[in-house]
């Protein structure tokens, strides 16, 4: 793509997850006798009403879903991420959808990699995607990115630095994420992760004082470089694309 142009770089697993959840419906046929059902045209249609939304608020030259597989690099290191969803049931055609998307859109789906890794390496990578580019996602997670974020709860495009995305993945790494199922640095919270972050700037600087953090509370640095990986939203250079496999952080 020449430079010049604009891609959205859309999270297609929030925007498939909510068209799938919308296109429930629950029939009573007698009493107490309920079933649930979806109609995978009306998802269709309500998804290409979603896409339409998107287009309508940022003009675009073009777009690429990002989605995920079933199993991501996370749970090799950490097998208990996101296990708070693991008993929560699927949308019934939230897969049916995935698939129909990849047929009719423009998707990005690599081995190990959730939909936010995706994005962050198209956000940040000069070759994949030439020319600007903005995520589109309701994902706070985006702020450890260097890259222009739109969030669709309020359509505001804000744009990260690369000092503040890494600042904000070591805030991350301190803080944890509860709705990923990594807590961080026990008892520490926004208010704390700040203090020790205070005038800290770099990766150089920032990573001794977060592993000072963790063993003030009896644990070790390798604890805490698995919670930094697990807070790592992947950028240019954290892939490989020959050997499909994600290159994990490293402090510098």
């Amino acid at each position: 793509m020449p430079d010049g142009k604009l891609t959205l770089l859309i999270d297609g697993d929030i925007i498939a997850y909510k068209v799938a959840c919308a296109c429930e419906h629950a029939i009573e046929w007698s009493e107490g006798v309920w079933t649930l059902h979806s109609d995978l045209k009306e998802a269709k249609a309500l998804f290409q009403e979603q896409y339409e939304q998107i287009r309508d608020k940022i003009t675009a030259d073009d777009a690429v879903f990002a989605l995920s597989p079933k199993r991501n690099f996370r749970y090799r290191i950490w097998p208990e991420y996101k296990a708070n969803r693991k008993d929560k049931r699927r949308p019934l055609v939230l897969e049916q959808l995935k698939a129909w998307m990849t047929e009719e859109y423009e998707t990005f789906l690599r081995p190990g990699l959730e939909a936010d890794d995706s994005l962050g390496i198209l956000a940040t990578s000069p070759y994949i995607i030439e020319g600007e580019k903005i995520i589109v996602s309701a994902d706070k997670d985006f702020k450890t990115v260097p890259a222009k974020f739109c969030d669709i709860r309020d359509w505001e495009v804000r744009e990260t630095t690369e000092a503040q995305a890494d600042y904000n993945h070591m805030f991350q790494t301190l803080t944890g994420d509860a709705c990923d199922g990594y807590k961080g640095c026990p008892d520490c919270g926004p208010v704390k992760a700040r203090k020790v972050l205070d005038g800290l700037s770099s990766y150089r600087e920032m990573w001794p004082a977060v592993v000072e953090a963790y063993a003030k509370k009896g644990l070790g640095e390798e604890y805490a470089l698995v919670m930094a990986r697990l807070a790592r939203i992947c950028r240019r250079g954290d892939y490989d694309f020959k050997r499909k496999e994600v290159i994990l952080w490293t402090p510098m």
